[in-house]
């Protein structure tokens, strides 16, 4: 700017020097340089007329250069704003990166939960298909355990025989001497193979107390209720306990071909 002023200032003399009728040189070196004057005065018109171009073009020069400048800080600027835009930009990638990071960590979590939960329930389906088939054999077992003891009971005491055949087509002293067969046959194998024992120790027909605290389960009230009191009442059975089992176990085998039999059909072959 100072520049460009300067420059102004000379183009201004040089048109005030060409419309003077005076001559500007003898005005400025008078007589201090006399030879110099004299050398100048020959190039005289030369000097007015080039010193307005010079200035001229001084100022213009100055003008470019200005104008250059205030170009180079413009894009000076422009060049930091975008600096700093990308700088910003660069800060906006960091945080999506940290954010995906953190997302892709959420996500591996969840799969690894999901796999989790996908394993127990694979388990649980498992386990509930092995209960299934567990219970089913274990059905299957008991069945064939209950067919194998009644097969005992017909086998020691004719027990199907007596209570499937038609006993009213026979005398009463016919039945009793069944009866006594089947029932000593059934009575040595219930004592083989359970340890049975009374629940109430009293005789039947006894006065007993029966408190609301009773096992239902061993204790049947019959003809009224207890309502949350203790009563008395008279003992009709004394009631039968397990208080140990024995029965044969059935092998697996024994199940798959018994189909069902309690006792296989005898016959008599001829010779």
């Amino acid at each position: 700017m100072f520049t460009i002023l300067i420059s102004f200032v000379l183009f201004i003399l040089s048109l005030a020097v060409l419309v003077q009728e005076e001559s500007i040189l003898e005005q400025l070196l008078g007589q201090s340089f006399p030879e110099a004057q004299s050398f100048l005065l020959g190039y005289e018109e030369l000097i007015i007329v080039a010193l307005p171009v010079c200035c001229f073009f001084l100022l213009i020069f100055s003008v470019l250069q200005r104008k250059n400048s205030i170009s180079q800080k413009q894009h000076q600027q422009a060049l930091e704003e975008l600096q700093q835009e990308l700088s910003e930009a660069r800060v906006q990638v960091e945080e999506v990166k940290q954010i995906n990071e953190v997302l892709e960590e959420e996500a591996s979590a969840v799969k690894g939960q999901q796999e989790e939960a996908e394993k127990s329930l694979e388990k649980a389906e498992k386990k509930v298909k092995e209960l299934q088939g567990g219970k089913l054999k274990r059905d299957t077992v008991v069945d064939a355990e209950l067919l194998n003891f009644l097969s005992l009971l017909q086998d020691k005491g004719r027990f199907i025989d007596f209570v499937m055949g038609d006993i009213a087509q026979y005398p009463d002293e016919k039945i009793g001497a069944a009866a006594r067969v089947v029932h000593q046959g059934c009575k040595d194998l219930l004592m083989r193979y359970f340890s049975i024992a009374p629940i109430m120790d009293d005789e039947e027909g006894k006065q007993v107390t029966v408190s609301p605290d009773s096992n239902h389960h061993e204790i049947r009230v019959i003809g009224g209720d207890l309502n949350g009191a203790e009563k008395q009442g008279t003992i009709l059975h004394r009631g039968w306990r397990a208080t140990e089992v024995k029965l044969p176990r059935v092998n697996q085998d024994a199940i798959d071909s018994a189909e069902n039999v309690i006792v296989p059909a005898e016959v008599n072959l001829k010779n």
